[in-house]
């Protein structure tokens, strides 16, 4: 288990009660931060709605495959049930056919 950081995130949502405990394990607290001066909760995005947004999220999907690593693109592969062999170039041909297929 790594060891415990500070997250501004889990300040805001946890406040004093956070900080108290990452003092407890001696974890370093960057300056400026305070008891009692918790951050507020940066918003969220909102999720892409089904109608809207699912056919960009197909487009920027296939568009990331060349990101992917060697096991990210075998595992979606495994998923649609494809053949995971072959280089990283065949692999991403096999998932953006697929994607065209749909």
């Amino acid at each position: 288990m790594p060891w415990p950081t500070y997250d501004k995130a889990k300040h805001a949502e946890q406040g004093d009660e956070y900080l108290k405990w990452l003092k407890m394990w001696n974890v370093q607290i960057p300056a400026g931060v305070e008891e009692g001066k918790a951050p507020e909760a940066e918003p969220q995005p909102e999720p892409a709605t089904a109608e809207a947004g699912s056919m960009a999220v197909e487009d920027d999907r296939a568009d990331d495959y060349d990101e992917w690593t060697n096991d990210e693109l075998r595992e979606e592969l495994e998923k649609r049930e494809l053949s995971k062999s072959g280089n990283k170039d065949e692999l991403i041909a096999r998932l953006r056919e697929d994607d065209e297929a749909e």
